[in-house]
């Protein structure tokens, strides 16, 4: 938790009140991103043997370690991740 600090008498004020509250938030959603078993959840609905052999990585497995495979084959595989995210894993409506 942060703690403001500041030479006020009358306390930091609800403006920083509410960025506390704010990189507080952030803080615990960001904690949410590195969760392992949500990590997990979430590669289950990724067709990874498909993306990774769409970008031409199809020796490698997901999650990948960093510096696993060129930097072009990495892009390669960003640029499928992102077509199947807004192609085929979100429906679009009106």
């Amino acid at each position: 938790r942060l703690r403001a600090h500041t030479s006020d008498e009358a306390g930091p004020g609800p403006m920083a009140d509410r960025f506390r509250r704010d990189v507080d938030g952030a803080c615990i959603m960001r904690r949410s991103y590195e969760d392992r078993g949500l990590q997990a959840k979430a590669l289950v609905a990724v067709p990874s043997a498909r993306l990774l052999e769409q970008a031409g990585m199809a020796h490698v497995s997901l999650p990948l370690a960093p510096g696993v495979g060129d930097p072009a084959a990495r892009d390669a595989l960003v640029k499928e991740l992102m077509r199947w995210f807004k192609e085929d894993f979100f429906t679009w409506v009106n």
